[in-house]
């Protein structure tokens, strides 16, 4: 049985925060006392100040995609942090059931798709469990890590629906985020300010399907549109008649891997294709992003994999850029890597994996192979002091890594990850002298040089 889409009661649930003003206003300073009737301020140090001086959000709508396993540990945090300063009768949060957070309407955007799909389709296992848990009392977060990711391909074109049904007329841009993605707010505001929002755009990191001409937007790295774009799939639906619209795309998603290729084929279908966003949506994060001369001066609007330590290291980091510089100017990757990099390179790290390994020298390496290192490569995979010899050895080598019996070189420069528990434990390294050299050949972006975009 098709259930046609109906938001009756969406905009009633989203007019309980449309009095609040912007996330902010959440947060109204107060006082406790502290020893001999003395009181503090419990206004987080001025952020509250920081948000109202920012510049207007006032013409996007805001979409944080969330899981109902994951939203106790990762929502908190955003409402905190970097998203802030949006406006909240413009942020939507949509998960996989209805409620109330912390005042803020979560919408279950499932509760729309047809009832044969999520009574008998494996994808809505979950789902189903979910009911099952909350009604029982338990605990959602422990259905982390089960199929909860099949069920996330269902929800893009509901969510770009809601998205449109809800946001107020004056509303251009449409930011479309996921929970593991950090938002700056100042680089996505200014790299707006650069785009015309009355022609349909479509924008992300771009990526083909495999054996397809489509292409489409990685959702992970979050994608905007304009409102033309979404009023064209609006138009599509209501031409076609939303339930064959919907039974039809329903039946595409039970069959496609992803929800971000669904997107991009419903919006190519109503003449929308997508544009690459030149580096500002990013699927890299601080610690796995490659610096090059084409990476180091883009302005990472967004990035993708980041849990809720890095989501305050990146907030705290653009409280104090604000403060600095204003909200004018966007910050650059050789900005966050001055900042919150370089100082942790000064020297070797343990149990720390720097991805890099563009030479690999291995003692276990078969003999014709072994025969053809020099002394200084044999003697590499002995210690972590030889590894780091012989990046010394080779001109171009930035950094290593190593683990005993293995020594690997980079020529390229990776800040890196923390070895997880039960992983190979490694020690890394950097060459600072020429990375440091590297850094000034690449520059510090300013005065006239581009921003990748």
């Amino acid at each position: 049985m098709h259930l046609a889409l109906d938001w009756t009661g969406v905009r009633g649930l989203s007019s309980q925060c449309n009095n609040h003003g912007s996330l902010r206003d959440h947060h109204d300073p107060g006082t406790s006392e502290i020893g001999e009737g003395k009181t503090s301020s419990l206004s987080r140090l001025g952020e509250d100040d920081l948000c109202s001086s920012a510049p207007s959000g006032s013409n996007l709508m805001l979409s944080l995609k969330m899981g109902a396993s994951r939203m106790h540990y990762l929502l908190p945090t955003h409402l905190l942090t970097l998203v802030r300063c949006a406006p909240a009768n413009q942020l939507l949060i949509s998960s996989d059931r209805d409620e109330i957070f912390a005042g803020y309407p979560v919408h279950d955007v499932l509760k729309n798709v047809s009832r044969g799909w999520k009574e008998m389709h494996d994808d809505f296992e979950t789902y189903r469990m979910l009911e099952k848990y909350r009604t029982g009392g338990l605990r959602l977060e422990t259905l982390y890590g089960t199929s909860g990711w099949l069920l996330d391909k269902w929800k893009y074109i509901p969510i770009a629906l809601l998205a449109h049904a809800l946001a107020p007329s004056h509303v251009e841009w449409f930011v479309f985020l996921e929970d593991d993605a950090a938002v700056s707010w100042t680089n996505l505001i200014a790299w707006l300010a650069t785009l015309d929002p009355s022609e349909p755009r479509y924008i992300g990191r771009v990526f083909p399907v495999i054996n397809s001409t489509l292409t489409f937007a990685h959702g992970g790295s979050g994608y905007v549109m304009s409102r033309p774009a979404l009023e064209r799939l609006v138009h599509a639906r209501e031409t076609e008649g939303a339930e064959a619209f919907d039974q039809r795309w329903e039946n595409y998603t039970s069959t496609s891997c992803c929800g971000d290729i669904v997107t991009g084929a419903v919006m190519e279908e109503a003449g929308v294709v997508v544009e690459k966003s030149g580096g500002v949506l990013q699927m890299e994060t601080l610690n796995t992003i490659t610096f090059t001369n084409e990476t180091w001066c883009q302005t990472p609007a967004t990035q993708h994999h980041v849990d809720a330590y890095q989501i305050n290291d990146l907030w705290r980091f653009q409280t104090a850029w604000v403060r600095k510089h204003g909200w004018t100017v966007p910050y650059t990757w050789s900005d966050l890597f001055r900042e919150l990099v370089l100082e942790n390179i000064q020297s070797p790290r343990k149990e720390w994996y720097n991805w890099r390994e563009d030479m690999q020298y291995f003692a276990s390496a078969n003999e014709s192979v072994w025969d053809s290192y020099d002394d200084v490569q044999k003697a590499s995979v002995e210690s972590a002091e030889n590894c780091a010899e012989a990046c010394d050895h080779e001109v171009e080598c930035l950094q290593w890594r190593w683990i005993d019996g293995r020594c690997f070189l980079g020529t390229e420069l990776v800040y890196g990850i923390a070895s997880e528990q039960g992983a190979e434990f490694w020690t890394s390294g950097w060459h600072l002298e020429r990375v440091e050299r590297r850094m000034g050949e690449w520059g510090d972006c300013r005065g006239g040089r581009g921003d990748g975009r």
